[in-house]
């Protein structure tokens, strides 16, 4: 049953913040406002949310997505923190970065009053988990982007509010999975354990890498594609509570949907694949310098690089078999494939 919409009064907070604020709709400039209409939204989820219909004088409407983070279905560890972390995204990264996500128009934060309001471009698109593959692979090109961009890197690394997925934070990840897996028995225990003790190999993988921005919960219901004016569609990622300064194998990891085991068993064949190739780099390059015919040896041919590549990436695909499913290696595989100007999870790795 579809909810009426609910005219709102002259006196309401949000009212008053976009008649000082008003949105401006596309080729405005700002227009005055006449009129705000605010009903409860559909795509709402932990926290209440409404769409926002604000009537400008020019006859345009803008529509918002409004984000209550005063009022969560359940209770959110750190919630204060959350919030910050997702207003400062939205309102300090993002719009920098070229990469497509809704717009911020603005927020009403009042501690007195507990009001935590987040206003968004209003997308009204359809999620990447109810989508056909060809969303998955829309997905995996814009995290590879995301991933990819570096000239917002000083504020990253200034920013108090982005997790750090670093030694510290990792490590304590696991203990805090120990302690709660503790209170369902031995066996469950067990099976942790296990996932644990290559843990360690994961972690090299996860700290080594150049630091970028991390989504950090990069789930296709998280992922919203939505029909651009000129064609095609916008990848709009939504709810960057989580948001943080790591390694792109973390939002890898989420989007293919993996569980612990697998996860930790992919860090392991990609540590081993990396390191193996480095060892092999340097002792090329030894051997090179010791030959006194090094300033005359060639590089093998075109062809021949292409089909080492080949081989190697084949038998990493081998090893990745034994422990994804067919659908998460044909999403892996589609990540892998994707072009861009940056580190990620696509560029080529194998």
């Amino acid at each position: 049953m579809t909810r009426p919409a609910i005219r709102a009064a002259p006196d309401d907070p949000l009212t008053e913040y976009l008649r000082t604020n008003p949105p401006a709709a596309p080729g405005d400039r700002g227009e005055a406002l006449v009129q705000v209409r605010r009903e409860p939204s559909r795509f709402a989820s932990s926290y209440r949310a409404e769409v926002v219909t604000v009537e400008l004088a020019s006859g345009d409407q803008v529509r918002l997505f409004l984000k209550d983070f005063g009022t969560s279905s359940f209770p959110k560890d750190d919630a204060a923190a959350r919030r910050e972390r997702e207003l400062h995204v939205y309102r300090d990264l993002l719009p920098t970065m070229g990469l497509g996500t809704a717009r911020y128009h603005g927020s009403l934060w009042d501690h007195d009053d507990q009001r935590f309001w987040l206003l968004l471009e209003f997308l009204g698109g359809s999620a990447v988990s109810s989508c056909p593959l060809e969303a998955w692979i829309a997905a995996a090109g814009w995290v590879g982007r995301l991933h990819g961009t570096r000239h917002c890197a000083s504020r990253l690394e200034d920013s108090p509010l982005l997790i750090r997925h670093d030694e510290t934070h990792l490590r304590h990840r696991a203990e805090l999975a120990r302690h709660d897996v503790a209170r369902f028995g031995p066996p469950l225990r067990a099976r942790l354990e296990r996932v644990l003790r290559s843990y360690e190999r994961m972690l090299d993988a996860l700290i080594d890498d150049s630091p970028c921005l991390v989504h950090g919960g990069y789930r296709p219901e998280n992922v919203q594609l939505v029909p651009a004016p000129g064609g095609g569609c916008r990848v709009c990622p939504l709810d960057w509570e989580m948001a943080a300064i790591g390694s792109p194998l973390h939002d890898l990891a989420i989007l293919l949907d993996l569980d612990a085991y697998q996860k930790n068993e992919v860090g392991r064949v990609l540590t081993e694949q990396r390191d193996a190739m480095l060892a092999e780099r340097e002792a090329q390059r030894a051997a090179r310098e010791q030959s006194d015919a090094a300033s005359t040896e060639e590089r093998p041919p075109r062809d021949e690089m292409r089909a080492r590549r080949e081989q190697t990436r084949e038998a990493v695909f081998g090893k990745l078999q034994n422990i994804l499913s067919e659908q998460q290696m044909t999403k892996l595989k589609i990540l892998l494939e994707q072009p861009q100007g940056g580190r990620g999870p696509g560029g080529g790795q194998f």
